[in-house]
Order: C-alpha cells, then sequence, then structure tokens
C-alpha cells in the first residue's frame, strides 16, 4: 500500500515487519501501566487479516518492553485470563492502513493479535507500529496523525 511505501522511505526502523503463515496469528504484548494510550498502525500488502486487543489479568512485575510471538503461540495461554477490548475483526489493511489507540484501565498486560488462522494457503506481509505511551504524548501524537 502507499502507507507502507510512505513509512518504509521515512524510517525502515521505525516499522515492524512479520510475515504471519496461513493457520497462524502473530501475538504483540504490551505491558502497560494505567491511563497509557497503546497506539498501532498497520497494513498487510496483499490481503486482509484479522486484527484484535485483548486484556491479559496477570501483569509481569517490572517488563514494560514489547514482546512478539508467532505462530499461534497463544494456544498455550490460558484463554482464562483474556478480556477482549476490542474484539478480534477482519480488517482490510490491504487496502488503507488501520490506525486506533485504546487507553488502558488499569495496569496490566495488552494483547494485540495479527489473526491469519484462517486462510488455508496465503501468508500475510504485515508491517505494524506499536508504542505505549503517557496520555499527553498520545494525545499529541493522535492530533498530528488525525486519528
Amino acid at each position: 500500500t502507499d502507507w507502507v511505501s510512505e513509512q518504509l522511505e521515512m524510517s525502515k526502523d521505525s516499522l515492524v515487519f512479520c510475515r504471519v503463515s496461513p493457520k497462524t496469528k502473530h501475538v504483540v504484548h504490551f505491558n502497560v501501566k494505567k491511563d497509557d494510550v497503546i497506539v498501532w498502525e498497520f497494513a498487510t500488502s496483499k490481503r486482509d487479516l484479522g486484527f484484535g486487543v485483548l486484556f491479559e489479568s496477570t501483569a509481569v512485575e517490572g517488563e514494560e518492553d514489547l514482546e512478539d510471538e508467532t505462530a499461534g503461540s497463544m494456544k498455550n495461554k490460558s484463554q482464562d485470563n483474556l478480556f477482549p477490548i476490542l474484539p478480534e475483526f477482519m480488517v482490510n489493511s490491504h487496502v488503507s492502513p488501520i490506525m486506533g489507540s485504546h487507553t488502558a484501565f488499569t495496569d496490566g498486560i495488552y494483547v494485540i493479535t495479527f489473526d491469519n488462522s484462517y486462510s488455508k494457503f496465503f501468508s500475510k506481509d504485515l508491517f505494524y507500529k506499536i508504542t505505549s505511551q503517557s496520555p499527553t504524548a498520545a494525545a499529541n501524537q493522535l492530533s498530528s496523525t488525525g486519528v
């Protein structure tokens, strides 16, 4: 998409690239503090993708870094402690970039899923940027991007 091309030209370091294989999910965990804002932007080069945001009720003490998982690793975790914030749905991220945000209602781990488990044959090339920011910094970023 044009957004991917523009973002790659602006800063190749700002986007994460991931190829999401058929029948798998790519999962990103964020340990955030109450009132922090998670901001996401992503696009795929071809075809749609499932997307959702969950809250995991158990937090990891002292860990605030982004953590990626691939190949359906959420199957190994108990689904009992995951609560939907933005229920998973299909997005046409190959047509236009998907941008959004969520303000954390409590300290904990927020789980972002990019779902290609419904596809039997096609991998998806995913380009994304996800940040966790203070409310003031996020408001400044969102107003400048128009989200």
